[in-house]
């Protein structure tokens, strides 16, 4: 059996930036959602598959349910990436509308990295999406000036990149343990 398998899909870059970074350090194989196959995961040690999160809604949740049998069967990682800190609880939120059962019982180790966002490369409906987290920002703010509501409206429609490798660390580790090229 090959090594870990890294499945991601991208749609601004952060995601993908970040499977290749630990396709590099662990010697995964990485695939692409748009050119996945079912043997790449039958055939994986492991599999971590990442997902941009944006508006807290995982945007690969359907490749998820697409292939949770085989998922369910394998060690697998899930990997968000998105602007809001590790620990925003609309992650979690996310993660736990966008799991299918049959995951939700295998609880797989969930990590979290935080990505960039260029508003001006964002499209019609991601802007829109994030108009409408901005304005709630600055709703929360009025309602309740707390020091995150402030950060929050502070930084809505300001481009923002918090993509760093090191962060990485923690998947490459569950990785190289699930994988037979470990060293």
């Amino acid at each position: 059996m090959p090594a870990a398998t890294i499945v991601y899909g991208s749609r601004y870059g952060s995601t993908e930036q970040y499977a290749r970074w630990v396709a590099e350090d662990t010697g995964a194989r990485l695939v692409e959602l748009s050119t996945l196959q079912r043997s790449d995961l039958e055939s994986a040690s492991a599999i971590a598959f990442l997902s941009p999160i944006l508006a807290a809604t995982l945007m690969y949740r359907k490749a998820l349910k697409r292939h949770a049998d085989v998922l369910a069967t394998t060690p697998f990682a899930l990997v968000t990436v998105g602007l809001s800190p590790c620990d925003d609880p609309d992650r979690d939120n996310a993660i736990s509308r966008a799991l299918p059962p049959t995951l939700a019982d295998v609880d797989p180790p969930v990590f979290h990295l935080r990505g960039a966002i260029d508003y001006g490369r964002l499209g019609f409906v991601h802007r829109m999406m994030m108009r409408l987290v901005d304005t709630q920002a600055r709703r929360a703010v009025r309602r309740n000036p707390t020091d995150e509501a402030l950060t929050r409206a502070h930084v809505a429609g300001v481009d923002q990149d918090f993509v760093d490798r090191a962060t990485t660390a923690p998947l490459v580790g569950w990785v190289r343990q699930h994988s037979e090229l470990a060293p």
